[in-house]
């Protein structure tokens, strides 16, 4: 059984990697340049709508059963039922990955719910429109409808 202070390893590990994975593809994005009054893009934060659990079960039920799985035959790897070091950093790295998936998971289906309340016309549409939001949804600053239309990028 690994120990707690090894989860928590994991799990800042897996929080790292997710940190990390979305400031690199923000190093590549180039702001907008604001010609009006208001100067920055330093967006209020606005309350994402909460992930309906039943939503996110259905959706991540294939990959944990997957997981489950796989945790299973790592376990029974051995004969002799010894859950040797090997078999437990392969446990911890599956359960790692699946955490990380659903975080990823969550916060899109947030994210997704909160253009869904947005009339169309409202909500700048383009690829980099929706990544700059995803961005902002993850650093916890969702702008508020007013400030939508300053994250257009002509798509």
């Amino acid at each position: 059984m690994p120990s707690p202070c090894m989860l928590y390893v994991k799990a800042r590990d897996v929080l790292d990697r997710i940190a990390d994975s979305v400031k690199d593809a923000v190093m590549d994005w180039e702001l907008p340049r604001l010609g009006d009054e208001r100067g920055s893009l330093d967006f209020r934060a606005a309350a994402l709508p909460p992930v309906e659990p039943a939503q996110l079960v259905r959706a991540l039920q294939a990959r944990v059963e997957s997981t489950i799985s796989s945790v299973a035959d790592a376990m029974n790897a051995n004969p002799t039922g010894r859950i040797g070091p090997e078999a437990e950093e392969r446990v911890l790295d599956l359960v790692a990955n699946l955490v990380e998936e659903a975080l990823q998971l969550g916060l899109q289906l947030r994210i997704e719910a909160a253009e869904n309340l947005l009339p169309p016309t409202e909500l700048p549409q383009g690829r980099w429109a929706r990544k700059f939001r995803s961005m902002l949804a993850d650093e916890g600053r969702w702008p508020d409808a007013e400030e939508l239309p300053l994250l257009s990028d002509g798509e």
